[in-house]
This record gives C-alpha cells, structure tokens and sequence, in this order.
C-alpha cells in the first residue's frame, strides 16, 4: 500500500493536488522467451506501480474531501501490442483499462478525482 500522507509533498504542503504515474520497466526479447519471473516482474513494476499511487491519491482526496488529478502515462505497446514488449504491452494496456474504468470506479465523484493519460507515440 501506498499511504498518502509518507508522501513529502503531503508532508510540506499539507495536501495534494495533482499526481503523475510514469511507472514501467522492459526486457526486449521475443515473446516466447519471457520466463514467470520475468513476466511476473515487469507487469508488477509496469501495472502495480502506476496503480497504487494512483489509488493512494483517490484514498487521500476522498478522505479529505477534496479530489485531484492523476495522470498516467502509457505507451503506445500497450494500445497495439509490440511482441519483443508482451508484459510491457500488457502492463501499459492495464493503465488504458484503468483510466477507461474511472468513472466506474468512483461513481458520483466528477470533483478533480480522474485520470488523464498520455501516450509516448515515437
């Protein structure tokens, strides 16, 4: 879990107001080759990392009635598959399937509480 108020921000300032997720991590290689493990490691770094904060962040705002804004970044991998990328992808596709589910998850809450997303498109 990620507790908002460890956050230094919190700490200083005494609230929060906006958050970035830019969370991943790759292995190039063909798809056939990732081991569990590797598989495993990248989808949690890719997927876990951008989702926690982001959750955290809900937690704080709600508690504080407040809201905010999360953006979180994806990849154009996660939108068309890459195949030396396939956890990466999937990972990156989680965060296009986490902002889609934003208004599902928080019913009610049109505050600041959302989720933007930016895509790196080369």
């Amino acid at each position: 879990m990620w507790p908002a108020a460890r956050w230094p921000a919190v700490n200083v300032f005494g609230h929060l107001d906006d958050l970035v997720c830019n969370a991943g991590i790759d292995i190039i290689k063909p798809a056939v080759e990732y081991t569990p493990e590797e598989w495993d490691r990248i989808l949690t770094e890719t997927l876990r990392g951008a989702f926690q904060p982001a959750q955290a962040a809900a937690r704080h705002w709600m508690a504080q009635g407040s809201g905010g804004s999360v953006t979180m970044t994806s990849s154009i991998a996660g939108a068309v598959g890459i195949p030396t990328l396939a956890p990466y992808a999937a990972g990156k596709g989680g965060s296009l399937a986490c902002r889609r589910l934003r208004h599902r998850i928080h019913p009610g809450r049109r505050r600041r509480l959302h989720r933007n997303l930016t895509c790196d498109i080369p």
